[in-house]
């Protein structure tokens, strides 16, 4: 799902296309001009999930340092998963320092969800560039997290990418422990298109 802000001459200000599961996409941002703004918020390629979404939002008389500080995290999240999607050796090395720089942003502000987001996405991206163990590293941090604000589909991303980096250096047994003890918290969250016998990087 994909949110985009638009401001008072349709221009858009931002897009947010973080999550490729059903979550939450954060859309925060400091207007200079008064004015009418418009949130969208579209399907993007074909549908992997049947549900209903909610908008939420606030407004702010004056964003203080906290939300700026929360409006820079989630900037640099964008900034990194576009890296990330380019592929090439550069950009994945920059997302993984994007990705690094958000991490503490978002411990800063007190949010463990998109901190271990941050974390998550750093393993994949150091998975990608072959730093196998780099990405151990950043997976388990992450999946503490998962575990401590109770997000049972992103434990199970995690869980499942876990087994792939042990299937690369050839642990097949540890591999398996990792891939079924994410297999029935995707089926506890109803992600078909991940519960099945093919295992990939999420």
């Amino acid at each position: 799902m994909v949110a985009a802000l638009y401001g008072p001459g349709g221009e858009k200000l931002l897009e947010s296309d973080l999550l490729k599961y059903p979550g939450p996409e954060p859309v925060s941002f400091e207007v200079s001009q008064a004015g009418e703004y418009r949130v969208e918020v579209r399907a993007e390629g074909p549908p992997t999930a049947r549900g209903r979404y909610e908008l939420t939002g606030e407004v702010k008389a004056g964003a203080d340092a906290g939300d700026r500080e929360r409006q820079s995290a989630e900037e640099l999240l964008r900034e990194a998963v576009a890296l990330e999607r380019e592929g090439s050796k550069e950009s994945l090395s920059r997302s993984v320092g994007k990705y690094g720089e958000a991490t503490g942003r978002w411990r800063g502000v007190g949010d463990r969800f998109w901190e271990a987001f941050a974390l998550h996405y750093s393993g994949r991206a150091s998975w990608k560039l072959g730093e196998r163990q780099k990405a151990l590293e950043y997976y388990n941090l992450s999946l503490s997290l998962n575990r401590a604000v109770g997000d049972r589909a992103s434990e199970a991303n995690t869980l499942n990418n876990i087994g792939l980096v042990y299937n690369d250096l050839g642990e097949r047994q540890k591999a398996l422990e990792y891939f079924n003890l994410s297999l029935p918290l995707l089926r506890a969250v109803g992600d078909s298109a991940l519960a099945r016998p093919t295992r990939s990087l999420t």
